[in-house]
């Protein structure tokens, strides 16, 4: 069975999102993102998983969509978490600063290099972005500077504020 990950924007932090539970407000899709037919995807259930962040962990329910044409099932994930991760987007960029910015280890050193390495990997694509939505500033060619530069611009930009 083929599932997909449908990103969406809740305007709540992970605490919120998980008081609410199950009775959080889910978009509704009336045109389905894969076959492109014309039909609201149904609930098709509930699954839980963890998210990890600075204060806690929270087990959160994830709601599972799927298209009755295609057959194909999607997630609804919420901007603060990352697929295949447990860590939260916020805590993954503050353990990334706290590494480049200030040599400080906030959780293990496997971990941090875990993600810095996928985090180094994707400054090019980091880059573009800033690029396509119109930055024409200075960006270093040393990639420990590039890094910073570019983890502080996504905190500037309040690009993971939830």
């Amino acid at each position: 069975m083929v599932y997909l990950q449908l990103i969406h924007d809740f305007g709540i932090s992970i605490e919120t999102y998980f008081n609410n539970g199950r009775g959080n407000t889910f978009p509704i899709f009336n045109t389905c993102p894969s076959c492109k037919a014309k039909k609201r995807l149904a609930r098709h259930g509930y699954y839980e998983r963890y998210a990890i962040c600075k204060d806690g962990e929270y087990k959160l329910s994830i709601l599972r969509l799927k298209c009755t044409s295609c057959k194909l099932t999607f997630s609804i994930l919420p901007t603060f978490l990352l697929a295949r991760f447990l860590h939260s987007v916020k805590y993954i960029q503050e353990c990334l600063r706290e590494y480049f910015l200030n040599n400080r280890l906030i959780v293990y050193y496997q971990k941090i290099q875990f993600y810095s390495r996928r985090f180094l990997k994707n400054l090019g694509l980091i880059e573009m972005f800033f690029r396509s939505i119109g930055y024409h500033g200075l960006i270093p060619e040393n990639t420990k500077e590039k890094a910073m530069k570019l983890m502080e611009m996504v905190k500037d930009r309040n690009l993971l504020s939830l």
